[in-house]
C-alpha cells in the first residue's frame, strides 16, 4: 500500500523520523491485520477502534508497535520500530467538548544511520512509501 509520510524532527529536534498521519494509519488499517509486536492487539483495526471507543474518557489505549525494516536501494536496510498512538486531545475542557479521535504514528532514525541523514535532509516534506505488511514484520520500501 502507497502511504504518505512526513519526515519530522521532536523532542526538542534530539530525534527525527517518520512521522504517520492520521489518515493513512486509518487506510493501512484495512491491511494490517496481524498483531502488534506485544500482542496486545490483534490488529491496527482492533487498536484504532480502543481510540474510538475511549472518547471522552482521561485514559489512553496503549500503544500499537510493530517491527518494521525499511528499505532503500543502495544501503543496508535498516530494521526499527514503527509505534502508532492515540493522539486525542484529553484535556478536561477538550473532554467535555467530546473532540474527535486521532491517532499518530512514529518510526525513530537512531542516530548515526544513513536513514538518520537522510530524514534530516528531508525534514518538512510529504512523501510516497510503500508500506509492506506481513505476519511477522513490516517493510517501507522507498519510491
Amino acid at each position: 500500500m502507497r502511504i504518505t509520510i512526513g519526515p519530522k524532527q521532536w523532542t526538542w529536534t534530539t530525534q527525527k523520523g517518520l512521522r504517520f498521519f492520521a489518515g493513512p494509519i486509518r487506510r493501512l488499517s484495512a491491511e494490517l491485520r496481524f498483531r502488534d509486536r506485544k500482542g496486545t492487539y490483534r490488529s491496527l483495526e482492533q487498536f484504532l477502534e480502543r481510540i474510538d471507543a475511549s472518547t471522552g474518557s482521561p485514559v489512553r489505549p496503549t500503544v500499537f508497535s510493530r517491527r518494521v525494516t525499511v528499505i532503500r536501494g543502495g544501503v543496508v536496510p535498516i530494521s526499527c520500530t514503527v509505534s502508532f498512538s492515540d493522539n486525542t486531545d484529553r484535556r478536561p475542557a477538550a473532554l467535555i467538548r467530546n473532540y474527535r479521535p486521532s491517532v499518530q504514528g512514529y518510526l525513530t532514525a537512531r542516530k548515526g544511520t544513513w536513514f538518520n541523514n537522510w530524514v534530516a535532509r528531508q525534514l518538512g516534506r510529504r512523501l510516497v512509501f510503500d508500506y509492506i505488511v506481513t505476519p511477522a514484520e513490516d517493510f517501507i520500501v522507498f519510491r
